[in-house]
């Protein structure tokens, strides 16, 4: 009698165990996103490094993982290319909560420019500026001084490499 219900305890298990789903691309999109809302950047590129295995065409996940990447201490010039491939599909409408969505916001420009900064692409990182002030409302104050910043920023950088102090 022990056997036998040891025996229908395994294969219930077994059966149950068998029904469960393999996490899905909106799994690992949504966790990832949840994580960077978190403020855990490592956690995230985590979860969007499975995601963009599974679909790699999404200019979402190209600009999550260029977020991810940019806020790395150890990575941040892989941003460069997830954010390229981000800004090549900019949306006025997006939605940042739908792991459906497969385009970037305007915010994607400002973020390649960060990027493109830190490889030492300066004028680039100017035009990408300029790309997404075109999307920036006039009336928008804290975006036009974040934009006017880093512009000033790379311009400064620009002048530092092209004559370096010797020390």
């Amino acid at each position: 009698m022990r056997i036998l219900v040891t025996l229908i305890f395994l294969s219930s298990s077994l059966f149950i165990a068998s029904q469960t789903k393999p996490p899905t691309y909106k799994t690992y999109f949504e966790e990832g996103s949840f994580l960077l809302i978190e403020n855990d950047p490592e956690g995230a590129l985590k979860n969007f490094q499975i995601a963009y295995q599974m679909d790699s065409s999404s200019a979402n996940i190209n600009y999550m993982l260029g977020i991810c990447y940019l806020q790395s201490h150890t990575h941040k010039a892989k941003a460069e290319y997830h954010l390229a491939k981000a800004v090549k599909q900019i949306s006025n409408t997006y939605k940042s909560d739908l792991a459906s969505e497969t385009a970037a916001p305007p915010l994607a420009h400002f973020f390649y420019g960060e990027a493109l900064q830190v490889n030492y692409k300066f004028n680039e990182a100017l035009n990408q500026y300029g790309e997404f002030n075109k999307f920036v409302d006039p009336k928008d104050a804290e975006y036009l001084k974040m934009l006017e910043k880093e512009e000033a920023t790379t311009t400064l950088a620009k002048t530092m490499v092209a004559n370096p102090i010797n020390v």
